[in-house]
């Protein structure tokens, strides 16, 4: 039965076009990392594998428990297992790789409850500013610099103004121009030949996000997700 729903998945998949996500009991784990007090073969993960790998899915980040499911044996026939996932592709990753994966306390049932946590993004800070040599080198470069510094604005806030239209034009020409650096970089890989899959490249664009911490407990065990208070009681923790 696990075999039509995998060739059922890629068939949905295979028509989808855009961002999306999908999650559930899939009954199958991924690895062995995934099962505790059972031993997992190769062959239980192949099949399951090949249909992510197909789809370009890739697990979101997610907090919370990683057994989700418990058989409630006693003693040693207990085994615990992650088999309930939460899986986007990578146009999901790039537009809403902030969207985690909270799996909750089991409770009555044998499996993990999964809230989905469509928080805002919020950057507290400030992407840094990058000026590529090259920009300065542009034939346009020097009229740019003279059109905004001709600008007219009131004289106690003259020099901010022009710095800020300054900043404003020279990022428009940095921002294209890391962006052709980066296409040129891909270029170069894929003439050097990329031998692995999307379901690894998927997995090399959210790690930035798994790095980050959006959760936090406090020391009375409360719950904060407001960044400022995450990044407050995270300097108290290591200065105690």
């Amino acid at each position: 039965m696990r075999q039509i729903l995998w060739r059922d998945l890629v068939q949905i998949g295979s028509s989808i076009q855009g961002p999306w996500f999908i999650s559930g009991d899939f009954n199958n784990v991924l690895s062995s990392k995934d099962r505790l007090r059972s031993p997992i073969t190769l062959s239980e993960t192949q099949e399951f594998r090949d249909c992510i790998d197909a789809l370009q899915l890739t697990p979101l980040k997610s907090t919370g428990w990683h057994f989700t499911f418990c058989n409630k044996q006693q003693d040693n026939s207990r085994v615990y297992s992650k088999i309930d996932w939460v899986f986007g592709n990578l146009q999901w990753l790039q537009s809403y790789g902030h969207v985690e994966a909270e799996f909750l306390n089991p409770g009555v049932s044998d499996h993990s409850p999964i809230l989905i946590q469509f928080r805002p993004q919020v950057n507290i800070h400030p992407k840094p500013f990058k000026l590529f040599s090259t920009v300065m080198n542009h034939p346009d470069f020097a009229t740019i610099l003279s059109n905004v510094w001709a600008q007219d604005h009131d004289v106690d806030q003259l020099l901010v103004e022009q710095e800020k239209s300054l900043l404003a034009e020279i990022s428009k020409w940095s921002n294209v121009e890391e962006q052709a650096l980066r296409q040129k970089s891909r270029a170069n890989w894929i003439t050097c030949g990329d031998a692995n899959t999307g379901y690894f490249h998927a997995q090399c664009k959210i790690r930035a996000s798994r790095n980050a911490i959006t959760s936090i407990c406090d020391a009375n065990g409360n719950k904060l997700i407001d960044p400022v208070k995450i990044k407050v009681n995270s300097s108290h923790s290591s200065q105690t």
